[in-house]
């Protein structure tokens, strides 16, 4: 099964950590992220979209949750989104060519600045999941920054 195409063809539901396996990576290849990330965006120009599983654990994040190029696949093939493809041979994934990023203009950045949110008082040891977790009642957080303490 190369895609996913908004239904992941099984009846497994995802375990915890596979939720978070797949939050991440929808995160790396999403709407937000991905027109950002240059490492990234240069690994998907290479190979028509598709960057390696191996190279995905090398990310902090995802090197923090799994790096089992095994588990990761199957943690993919069980997205509901859609956004991800998952290669054959499980070695490999991209954002599904049905999904193309959107176009960067004007209107969608003020748009995204209207739905911006700056906040401050965190103490300085405060974790990205740990504001993920403060902010989960609150609406969802399409993307979480955090500044660097100088």
């Amino acid at each position: 099964m190369a895609a996913n195409e908004g239904t992941n063809g099984h009846t497994e539901v995802p375990s915890d950590l596979e939720k978070k396996i797949i939050k991440q990576i929808e995160f790396y290849f999403g709407d937000k992220n991905l027109p950002r990330d240059k490492f990234l965006r240069q690994k998907v120009d290479e190979d028509e979209g598709w960057v390696t599983l191996e190279c995905l654990t090398t990310f902090n994040r995802l090197k923090a949750l799994s790096t089992d190029t095994d588990a990761i696949a199957k943690a993919l093939r069980k997205s509901e989104g859609g956004l991800l493809e998952v290669s054959e041979d499980n070695k490999k994934v991209r954002r599904a060519t049905t999904k193309p990023l959107p176009e960067e203009t004007a209107e969608a950045r003020h748009d995204a600045k209207t739905k911006t949110v700056y906040c401050k008082g965190f103490p300085a040891e405060t974790t990205i999941d740990q504001l993920e977790e403060f902010f989960s009642d609150k609406g969802k957080a399409v993307l979480i920054k955090m500044r660097p303490f100088i």
